[in-house]
């Protein structure tokens, strides 16, 4: 089915210390994109909704997320909020076509990458599909985006 923007995702951080780096990663305007849906009482109970415009903004929460140190969570449980179940383990695989599907990539594109092909051998599956992901995602031309840093 195809994807249309824009496009809400959820996904839960292991902290809300890791939420809160990210969203101020963001700069000023963008930080209203995201929602938290549950703030949850304890650690790993949060869940939050992001507005990605655009493909490319989407590509951006990931880069960015992949830029805080406890990220992993927040990548391992994203999806569509429609499909949003908060299990990083199950489901693992559809989860990451889905968002390579929004990205506008395809599973064939994921075979012709070097670098999963040396990831085969990955302790774990949600490694490797952390992987697929991570490699898919293309960095931003710092010149057509608007970064709170610079």
């Amino acid at each position: 089915m195809p994807v249309s923007f824009p496009l809400i995702v959820r996904f839960r951080p292991e902290r809300r210390a890791d939420f809160l780096k990210l969203r101020r990663s963001f700069d000023a305007e963008d930080r209203g994109l995201f929602r938290d849906v549950n703030r949850g009482t304890q650690d790993g109970e949060a869940t939050v909704d992001y507005t990605a415009r655009s493909p490319r903004a989407l590509n951006l929460l990931l880069l960015l997320i992949f830029e805080v140190d406890d990220g992993q969570e927040m990548v391992r449980t994203l999806d569509l909020a429609e499909h949003y179940t908060g299990d990083a383990r199950h489901g693992a695989k559809e989860r990451a076509l889905r968002i390579l599907d929004a990205l506008g990539r395809t599973p064939d594109s994921l075979r012709k990458s070097v670098r999963i092909k040396a990831r085969a051998q990955a302790a774990s599956f949600d490694d490797y599909l952390l992987d697929l992901l991570e490699s898919e995602v293309v960095a931003p031309d710092p010149v057509q985006l608007s970064f709170p840093w610079t």
